[in-house]
C-alpha cells in the first residue's frame, strides 16, 4: 500500500486505491489519499469523507478550461476547483457535487477498529480522525496533542451531530457482531450436555474474529439459525417478512385500514371455489358428451317450434326479404309476445331464478333498454 505523505500509508486502509474506466475506455487506478492531500485550497475545510462523497476528479480539456467562466444560461454549472500543483494532475479538476444528491461511501477491506479494545485505542483514533476531520499530513491529526486518543476526544467535542452518527454507526457493527456471536454460544449451550469446553469457547471467539474481518458471513438479525439446523416454512416466511421494514408494514396496515373505513372496498369478496383440476375426458366420455350435445339441441329446437318462436334454422330466406312486412311487437317484461305481435297472457319465467345478484341486475338494464327504446323513449 503505497503511502499518501507523512507516513499515513500504514494506518489507513481504506480509499486508497480505486479503480475506475477512463474516457478512453482504459482501466486505471486512482490513489484517493493523494488526490486528497493535495486538494484545492478551496476544498480546505473538507474531510476526507467529504472529498469522497461530495466531490469527483474530472478530465478537462482545451475547450473546457473556459467553460465554467462567466455567467451562463440554464442550470448553474457545478464548481470546478483544481487540484494543488503537487498533486501532479494539470489536466485534472474536482468537481463538487450538486446538493442534495445521493452517494453511497464502501469501505475496502477490514473495518474500523473497535472503540472500546485498549490495545487499538490508538489506531481507531487515528483512523477516526483520519476520515472526519480535515488533514494534510500527520501532524494535523494530532494537532500538537501527545497522543491521538487527546486529539481525538478534543476533535469529538466541536463535531457535528451528523458526524457523531455516523462515528456511531462505525461501532454498531461491532456491537452485531458481539450480539450474533452470544447468540451463537448460547444456542451452543444449549445443545451441549454440559458447560462448554475451552475448544468451543475459542472456536467461537475465531468465528466472531473472522466476522469482523470480513472473511465470514454474520446475520444480526433475530431469525438466525444455526447451520445444522433444518429450516422450515415459518422461517423462510419471517426471513421474507424481515426484507421489508416494519415502518413501510405498519404504513401499508394503516393505508388499508382507511381505504376500509372509507368504503373503497365496499363491494365484498367474492368466493372463490378451489376445485381440484379436472382430468382430461377419455373417449367414450368425449363421445357421450357429443351425443349429449346433440340431443340437448333437438330438445331445444323442438320447444321452440312447439311455443310458436320463429325458428331461424327452419325459416326461409323469401321471410326474410325486405319486401315482408314486419309486425309492430310490443314488449312486456312479464309477457311472451308471438309472432303475430299478439301479447300473450303472462308466463312463468324460471330462468330468471338462476340468475346470481349481479347477472340479474344486467338482464333488467338491458330489459328495460330495449322496452324504453320500443316505446320510442
Amino acid at each position: 500500500m503505497p503511502s499518501a505523505g507523512g507516513g499515513l500509508g500504514p494506518l489507513f486502509r481504506t480509499f486508497v486505491h480505486v479503480g475506475r474506466t477512463s474516457y478512453e475506455g482504459t482501466f486505471e487506478l486512482r490513489d484517493q489519499l493523494r488526490e486528497y492531500q493535495f486538494r484545492g485550497n478551496g476544498l480546505e475545510e473538507y474531510s476526507l469523507w467529504d472529498f469522497v462523497v461530495n466531490t469527483y476528479d474530472h478530465i478537462r480539456n482545451n475547450e473546457t478550461k473556459e467553460e465554467h467562466q462567466g455567467p451562463k444560461r440554464g442550470r448553474p454549472s457545478n464548481l470546478h476547483i483544481n487540484y494543488q500543483d503537487s498533486a501532479n494532475k494539470p489536466s485534472h479538476c474536482c468537481i463538487v457535487r450538486s446538493p442534495h444528491h445521493e452517494h453511497l461511501v464502501r469501505f475496502v477491506g477490514r473495518w474500523f477498529p473497535r472503540s472500546d479494545d485498549p490495545a487499538v485505542r490508538e489506531l481507531y483514533c487515528a483512523e477516526i480522525l483520519m476520515v472526519f476531520k480535515p488533514w494534510r499530513n500527520l501532524t494535523d491529526l494530532t494537532n500538537g496533542m501527545a497522543t491521538f486518543d487527546t486529539s481525538f476526544h478534543k476533535f469529538l467535542a466541536t463535531a457535528s451531530s451528523a458526524v457523531k452518527k455516523k462515528i456511531q454507526n462505525i461501532q454498531y457493527y461491532h456491537e452485531c457482531s458481539d450480539n450474533a456471536r452470544a447468540r451463537r454460544r448460547t444456542w451452543l449451550k444449549d445443545q451441549a450436555v454440559g458447560p462448554l469446553n475451552d475448544e468451543q469457547d475459542e472456536d467461537i471467539d475465531m468465528e466472531g474474529d473472522a466476522e469482523v474481518d470480513g472473511n465470514a458471513k454474520h446475520d444480526c438479525h433475530e431469525f438466525w439459525i444455526p447451520k445444522d439446523e433444518e429450516i422450515t416454512e415459518e422461517d423462510l416466511e419471517r426471513a421474507r417478512l424481515k426484507q421489508v421494514y416494519s415502518a413501510e408494514r405498519q404504513f401499508a396496515t394503516r393505508a388499508m385500514e382507511a381505504a376500509q373505513a372509507a368504503n373503497v372496498f365496499h363491494t365484498p369478496e367474492m368466493n372463490v371455489l378451489k376445485a381440484p383440476v379436472l382430468p382430461k375426458a377419455s373417449i367414450p366420455e368425449a363421445q357421450a358428451l357429443r351425443k349429449m350435445d346433440t340431443l340437448l339441441k333437438a330438445k331445444i329446437q323442438e320447444q321452440l317450434e312447439n311455443s310458436g318462436t320463429i325458428s331461424m334454422t327452419t325459416q326461409s330466406k323469401a321471410e326474410l326479404s325486405p319486401t315482408n312486412v314486419r309486425p309492430n311487437i310490443t314488449l312486456d317484461s312479464q309477457h311472451a309476445v308471438n309472432s303475430g305481435g299478439q301479447t300473450d297472457q303472462p308466463v312463468a319465467r324460471p330462468l330468471l331464478k338462476l340468475l346470481n345478484e349481479e347477472q340479474l341486475r344486467a338482464h333488467n338494464i338491458v330489459e328495460r333498454a330495449l322496452l324504453d327504446h320500443k316505446k320510442g323513449k
